[in-house]
């Protein structure tokens, strides 16, 4: 199975008690991966990679949490996080 590289610009910006999480999933060769699943292990919270392989989510979660990158051709990569309501 092919491995996925998680370019991750991990963007934390604080809105009103929500964190906007965003980035780019690309494979070994740095092109970008689309419709790759990308969420917070344990939560709803989450979004689709798009064409480019950008996605963004919001949420309201705050702690340590493991964001998860799925697709159906790639192994699934797991990256630890510390979501913190005031300071990433």
């Amino acid at each position: 199975m092919n491995r996925l590289i998680l370019f991750l610009l991990f963007c934390p910006v604080i809105l009103h008690g929500q964190v906007l999480v965003k980035g780019a999933v690309s494979n070994p060769s740095g092109d970008p991966v689309a419709s790759a699943n990308v969420f917070l292990e344990g939560t709803y919270d989450g979004a689709t990679s798009g064409e480019a392989g950008e996605f963004s989510f919001l949420t309201y979660e705050v702690g340590e949490f493991i964001l998860i990158v799925t697709h159906l051709e790639f192994a699934e990569f797991r990256l630890p996080v510390i979501m913190e309501g005031d300071s990433l």
